[in-house]
């Protein structure tokens, strides 16, 4: 069953095939007032146009009640129309010479309403010049008053205005369609972004009660060996800064912002015992970074500080900001144990998380150690609107 366009579009065409069909009956009627039957031709002329009249009244009754147009109804609604408009030129129904059917101007007038019904262009092609036809035929008889020269033009007309009613009509049931289905897109997106929303909502209340009971533990005195307290601070940290990431999601974050992060991710990591000192340089103010990027740099970031905290073998480290150029710039550094960067595999442990957050980001990571003498983690991603540095 059709809705919401394609249905109003049906109820359109099925009042414009009546208001056709009222006004080829008007003609027909103003015909025949005109020119009133006489002698033999009187009664079959009268019943034709009788008939007519009444299918024409039926049919555009049910077309109008039911708010489309019926194929069934249709198709014998123009076998109809061709069997009168042939009547009205034969011989033995009407007497007299042959020459142009009274019902022409009706059969123009009607034509458009051949092309309405929502069925194949071949089945309006036979329609109308099964009509065409009908009307053409006088022409061919011998002694006819209606030429040729004029009656082929007329019968085309007649073919011609079915088809482009046909055309109009099908581009117009298109259209309908294509409103309709992205009406339907339209919901149906609109239905998965309050789900969406919804699932949003539900884990920011969860994340927030989570992170409250973690708080708590981390608070209290039950705990009582030191790595699972220490470990529970971590996760109640990395908890805090997976909520704060949400509001950066869809757009830009200004540079201050992501300050700000950082004192609270260095604030964190001194609350399990590794004291980080903090410093920014250069005009945070004006610059914005992407909202991933400056996600993927805080948890970059604190995944760094995590490894000084277990490997470095040092309970100090450096966190630094830097607004340059093209970018923003994080380093973390500390003076502990190192590593032999040469004798590490490439894309093994930190080396490879790290690369690879930045790199879906359009960042990049700088690393530098050397065995006793600390190790340096430099991030940098480009401003918003900028190019990565695999872009450049």
């Amino acid at each position: 069953m059709l809705t919401g366009a394609a249905a109003r579009t049906e109820v359109t065409v099925a009042r414009a095939w009546a208001g056709f069909r009222i006004g080829s009956v008007v003609v027909l009627l103003a015909a025949v007032a005109a020119s009133p039957p006489r002698g033999a031709r009187t009664v079959p002329e009268l019943v034709l146009t009788l008939v007519l009249v009444a299918d024409c009244a039926v049919v555009a009754g049910v077309f109008l009640r039911l708010g489309r147009i019926a194929p069934a109804w249709a198709v014998l609604d123009v076998v109809g129309v061709v069997v009168m408009v042939g009547l009205s030129t034969w011989p033995g129904v009407m007497p007299g010479p042959p020459g142009q059917g009274y019902l022409y101007g009706f059969t123009v007038v009607a034509a458009p309403t051949v092309g309405m019904p929502a069925w194949p262009p071949w089945v309006t092609l036979a329609g109308g010049a099964g009509v065409a036809f009908m009307d053409f035929s006088p022409a061919l008889r011998s002694g006819s008053s209606y030429p040729r020269w004029n009656a082929l033009p007329d019968a085309v007309a007649i073919v011609g205005v079915a088809l482009l009613a046909a055309l109009l009509v099908r581009l117009q049931r298109g259209s309908a369609a294509a409103l309709d289905r992205h009406r339907r897109a339209a919901v149906e997106r609109a239905s998965l972004l309050a789900r969406q929303r919804e699932r949003l909502r539900q884990q920011a209340d969860l994340s927030t009660h989570l992170m409250a009971t973690v708080d708590a533990l981390v608070a209290g005195e039950g705990i009582g060996d030191p790595t699972i307290s220490g470990r529970l601070r971590e996760e109640a940290a990395a908890l805090r800064r997976a909520v704060a990431v949400e509001r950066w999601e869809g757009g830009v974050v200004g540079v201050g912002g992501l300050v700000e992060d950082l004192r609270a991710l260095a604030d964190d990591k001194a609350a399990i015992g590794l004291r980080v000192g903090f410093e920014a340089e250069g005009d945070a103010a004006t610059e914005t970074v992407m909202a991933a990027a400056a996600a993927a740099m805080v948890a970059a970031a604190g995944e760094a500080l995590t490894n000084v905290r277990k490997h470095a073998g040092t309970d100090r480290a450096e966190l630094r900001l830097a607004v340059m150029d093209a970018g923003v710039s994080i380093t973390v550094a500390d003076q502990g144990q190192g590593y032999d960067a040469a004798a590490t595999a490439e894309g093994f442990g930190q080396t490879r998380s790290l690369r690879q957050r930045m790199a879906d980001v359009g960042g990049r990571v700088d690393i530098e150690s050397a065995p006793g003498a600390g190790t340096q983690v430099v991030l940098w991603v480009p401003f918003a609107g900028e190019p990565g540095e695999e872009q450049r």
